[in-house]
C-alpha cells in the first residue's frame, strides 16, 4: 500500500501476482481511486461537464439548498443545480461544499464503482482455472472490457449496472432477500433505472424458464412497427425530468441498415472497427449466440446448474426488452448492454463448468463464429480504454494531484512516443 502511493503500477502487478482475495480487491481498489483521482477529459466529454457543475453550484453550498435541490430531484423537478439524480447530486455536495475540491468527485464515483465492479468479478472468478482453452479465455476478456474501469467516466449508468450485477449475482447465489435492496435502490443512482431494472426483477421471478425466455426473445425480434411514445413527453409534463428525457430519447422509426451505413460512410474515413462497432455487428452477434447457447447448450447440456441458466434467462428477458424498447434510444441500448454482460456471465460459467464445447460441434462453431464477429468489438473497446487514464495513475500520481495542467492520458502518451 506504501508502494502504491508512488508507484500504482508496481502495487498492482504484485498485490495481484501475489496476493490472496482481500489483497488483491485492496491493491485493486486503491488503483481504482487512483484513476478517479488523475482521470484526464477533454472539454467535449461528460466528466468534465460534471466537475465543472461542481465548481459552478456546489462550492460552498450550504446544508438548507442542498436539502432544498434535493426534494426537487426526488419530485422529478428541475432542481436547478445541474443534477437530476440523488446520487450524483450527493457527490458533488460532498466533494465540492464538504470536502472543498471538485478533485474528490470522480475519486468517490471511482470508489463506489469500483466497489461493486470488482465485487461482480470475484463472484464470477471465484476459483483457478482448472483448465483453459481460448474460447473460455475470450468469453472471460469480453466480461471484463464489456464495462471496465473505462464506465467510471459516464458516472452513474454503468455505476447503476455493476450495482444491479452485484445484487442479482449475490441473491442467486446466497437467496438471501437482503441483496435484492441493491437491485431496488438502482434508481437512486440513476432513475432510469426504474424502468431498466424491471427486466432483472422479471428475470429473477422467471429463473428457470429458458424456453419463455428465447420465445420472448424471438418474438422481441420482430417487434418494429409498434411506437407508443406518440404523445408520451406531454403526459410528463410536470414531471420536468422524466418529460425532457421521454422528449430527447425517443425516436420516430427505426434507421433500415443502408441508411445506418450511408450514415457511417459520410463520417468520413475511419478504422474498421470504428464502423463495425457503429453499425452494430456486435449486436448482430449477441443475438446469434442467444439463439446458439439455447439450442446448442443449454438444451442440451446436462448441467444442473442453476446459476448458469438463470444469469442466461435474466440476460435473454433484457435483451427482449431491447428489443420491445427501441423507441426509445437510450433504454433500449442501455438494457442491451446489461443483457449482454449477463450473458457472457452465463457463458464463461457455462464454458468453465461443462465440457458441452468439446461434445457439442454445433456449439463449438456457433461459440467460434461468434468471438470472430465479436472481434472489432474488442479492438474499439481496447481503443476506447486509452482516452482517459492518466499516465499519472500508474506512476507518481501526486505529480498530476497538485498539479493537473501536468496531467496527460495513456493515448496522448502513445500518440507521442509512435505518431499515429
Amino acid at each position: 500500500m506504501l508502494i502504491a502511493l508512488f508507484f500504482p503500477a508496481i502495487s498492482l502487478y504484485y498485490g495481484i501476482k501475489n496476493g490472496n482475495e482481500s489483497q488483491k480487491k485492496i491493491v485493486l481498489f486503491i488503483f481504482f481511486l487512483f484513476y478517479g483521482a488523475t482521470i484526464k477529459f477533454s472539454v467535449e466529454n461528460d466528466g468534465f461537464r460534471h466537475r465543472e457543475n461542481v465548481d459552478t453550484y456546489y462550492q460552498n453550498m450550504d446544508l438548507s439548498e442542498f436539502a432544498g435541490a434535493s426534494m426537487k430531484i426526488l419530485k422529478f423537478q428541475d432542481s436547478g443545480v445541474g443534477s437530476d439524480d440523488i446520487y450524483r447530486h450527493t457527490i458533488s455536495f460532498i466533494s465540492g461544499s464538504i470536502l472543498g475540491n471538485s478533485l474528490f468527485f470522480f475519486v468517490i464515483v471511482a470508489g463506489v464503482y469500483g466497489f461493486f465492479f470488482l465485487n461482480v468479478l470475484f463472484e464470477i472468478f471465484d476459483r483457478p482455472l482448472t483448465f483453459t482453452y481460448f474460447p473460455l479465455i475470450a468469453t472471460g476478456f469480453l466480461l471484463i472490457m464489456h464495462k471496465n474501469i473505462e464506465g467510471v467516466n459516464t458516472v452513474r449508468t454503468w455505476t447503476a449496472m455493476w450495482m444491479l450485477l452485484y445484487g442479482t449475482l449475490k441473491f442467486l447465489k446466497n437467496k438471501k432477500p437482503q441483496y435484492l435492496l441493491f437491485i431496488l435502490l438502482t434508481p437512486v443512482v440513476h432513475f432510469g433505472y426504474f424502468i431498466l431494472a424491471l427486466p432483472v426483477i422479471l428475470g429473477i421471478v422467471l429463473k428457470n424458464t429458458p424456453r419463455l425466455a428465447i420465445t420472448a426473445f424471438i418474438i422481441s425480434m420482430f417487434f418494429s412497427n409498434f411506437n407508443p411514445t406518440n404523445g408520451l413527453a406531454e403526459r410528463f409534463e410536470n414531471q420536468e425530468i422524466i418529460h425532457k428525457r421521454v422528449e430527447n430519447y425517443s425516436v420516430d422509426k427505426k434507421i433500415s441498415a443502408n441508411a445506418k451505413w450511408e450514415r457511417i460512410e459520410s463520417r468520413g474515413n475511419q478504422r474498421f472497427y470504428n464502423k463495425l462497432q457503429s453499425f452494430g455487428l456486435h449486436r448482430y452477434a449477441f443475438s446469434f449466440i442467444i439463439i446458439s447457447v439455447y439450442f446448442f447448450a443449454i438444451r442440451q447440456s446436462n448441467t444442473n446448474k442453476s446459476l448458469i441458466i438463470s444469469l442466461f434467462v435474466i440476460g435473454v428477458f433484457i435483451h427482449a426488452f431491447s428489443n420491445f424498447s427501441w423507441f426509445i434510444d437510450q433504454v433500449s441500448g442501455r438494457s442491451r448492454v446489461i443483457g449482454e454482460v449477463f450473458i457472457l456471465m452465463s457463458l464463461f460459467l457455462l464454458l468453465r463448468d461443462t465440457t458441452i464445447y468439446f461434445k457439442n460441434i454445433y456449439f463449438r462453431w456457433s461459440l467460434n463464429f461468434y468471438l470472430a464477429l465479436m472481434i472489432p468489438f474488442a479492438i474499439w473497446n481496447i481503443s476506447r480504454w486509452f482516452d482517459h487514464p492518466s499516465f499519472f495513475s500508474f506512476i507518481l500520481p501526486g505529480i498530476v494531484i497538485t498539479n493537473p495542467d501536468l496531467n496527460f492520458s495513456l493515448k496522448e502518451l502513445l500518440k507521442f512516443i509512435i505518431p499515429i
